[in-house]
């Protein structure tokens, strides 16, 4: 079986392609969908034949995804307890920073980051559900920087039942504290009671992301038994990326060297066209002066001779 590629940030997609394996068609939705190949958590599925819904506030992130993914329902909202129109900072040279925080805003501002404020529609995950889910949700990602407990709590788990979630569980843009504080960049224990309470079952924590699998789905449960490991038979699609760059430019090389030997060649060619154009003109000049001393012999003897035939 030929390797899967992996876009996810974390190996989130490697983990979902054990529970759904080579399901053709599904349904997803990306909360927090950000970009449709770089770190997404859907783009293997979409690869595979799935359709879902795609939302971020980001207005670059829904036109790219309406470019390379036009079959599928891009919202450019936010999802949360409220509708409404709230300000968004948008991080114009880290997007993945963007953030609903003012504070959070004024402090990457003040670090150098560049950031442009616009209000972004509010509509609340039921509505979403309500709206525009038509069919049964396999899976559900939120990964929306520290506003997970608002999706959350849009959301009626009790009505709305997607087979697993997938949700960001650390405080955003942590720094890594060490293994043995490790806990001091959880943020869960806020939402996770609201999953817990609603019939879902923890099933995994992979250091970023907690999975959650519905009661009547805990069957699924088996394959979150171990982290990534080499039965899950992955590549990871920015080192493959990197690799075909590599190759690229290594092939460019190539063709640079072989257009340089033919330069080369051709001037070696034309060096020894040049060598027998040097050869003949020096054989034409020396018979040239050959000629030229005969010639003076010939008018040195014809002088004699009529000085000789004058003195008679």
């Amino acid at each position: 079986m030929d390797p899967m590629i992996s876009y996810a940030q974390n190996g989130e997609d490697v983990i979902l392609k054990r529970v759904f394996g080579d399901k053709k068609t599904g349904c997803y939705i990306d909360i927090g969908a950000s970009h449709p190949e770089n770190l997404s958590v859907t783009k293997h599925f979409y690869d595979m034949g799935w359709r879902g819904i795609n939302v971020d506030p980001l207005k670059n992130s829904m036109e790219l995804f309406t470019q390379s993914r036009p079959d599928e329902l891009n919202l450019n909202v936010a999802i949360d307890i409220e509708k409404g129109f709230l300000d968004f900072y948008e991080i114009t040279d880290y997007p993945e920073l963007s953030t609903f925080s003012a504070e959070a805003a004024a402090s990457l501002l003040e670090a150098g980051h560049k950031v442009i404020c616009y209000p972004v529609e509010r509509i609340t995950g039921n509505e979403l559900f309500e709206k525009y889910v038509e069919s049964p949700v396999d899976f559900l990602k939120i990964d929306v920087e520290g506003r997970e407990r608002d999706v959350i709590s849009s959301i009626d788990f009790h009505r709305y039942r997607p087979k697993v979630l997938v949700i960001e569980a650390t405080i955003p843009n942590s720094i890594f504290p060490g293994w043995d504080n490790f806990e001091s960049i959880f943020n869960f224990g806020e939402w996770e009671p609201i999953l817990l309470n609603s019939g879902y079952i923890l099933a995994y924590f992979d250091g970023l992301n907690r999975f959650y699998v519905s009661e009547e789905n805990k069957k699924m449960l088996n394959c979150f038994q171990v982290g990534l490991c080499l039965w899950d038979n992955f590549f990871i699609h920015s080192q493959i990326k990197r690799i075909a760059d590599l190759e690229w430019n290594c092939a460019e090389r190539m063709k640079q060297v072989e257009m340089l030997a033919r330069m080369l060649k051709e001037s070696e060619v034309d060096r020894e066209a040049r060598g027998t154009q040097i050869e003949t003109l020096t054989r034409m000049l020396e018979e040239s002066e050959a000629d030229r001393e005969a010639r003076w012999t010939q008018i040195e003897t014809l002088t004699r001779m009529l000085k000789e035939k004058e003195a008679e």
